[in-house]
């Protein structure tokens, strides 16, 4: 069967847009089985070829699970339906605790920070001014030996690539 190339390409547009019916896809597996297909439309005999030899492939194998199996409805409804209200009851216990003690530790939070006092609120600002001084003092005193590791090490590289250098 010697198609048109122009009714080829047409229906090949029509193809990949999804849009061809049944005997339009068995004239372009007619066509793609053929010898004569022009050069340029050779890239696509591959997708013609497959799907003719796929319709000849069957399925032989038989499946004996599914061949027996018996529908168990009393005993697994009742399994469904007490796990279902299990999970129920456990969300709902879950989520009580938590607003429970949520609102518990909203009413505390709310007494945090306030001094009566201004004098207990000074010793207290400054004893946690102190305590940050001191944990930043400590940083910087690692900074500073890492900076003088870094000094003593550039001297030494320096001194190798200068002999390096001279030889």
């Amino acid at each position: 069967m010697n198609m048109e190339l122009s009714r080829v390409e047409s229906l090949l547009k029509t193809y990949f847009e999804g849009n061809t019916s049944l005997t339009e896809e068995k004239e372009l597996q007619l066509y793609f089985s053929s010898p004569n297909i022009d050069v340029h439309l050779v890239k696509y005999q591959p997708i013609f070829t497959f799907l003719a030899g796929a319709k000849e492939v069957q399925f032989t194998k038989q499946v004996s699970e599914f061949k027996n199996a018996k529908r168990k409805t009393g005993v697994s409804k009742f399994i469904i339906y007490a796990v279902s209200i299990a999970a129920s009851v456990i969300v709902s216990v879950g989520l009580g605790n938590y607003f429970f003690f949520e609102s518990k530790s909203l009413k505390n939070a709310e007494d945090l920070g306030t001094f009566e006092d201004p004098r207990a609120a000074l010793a207290a600002t400054q004893k946690a001014l102190s305590l940050l001084s001191s944990n930043l003092n400590v940083g910087i005193n690692n900074v500073q030996q890492i900076d003088e590791y870094q000094k003593t090490k550039d001297k030494i590289f320096k001194r190798t690539s200068s002999k390096n250098e001279e030889l």
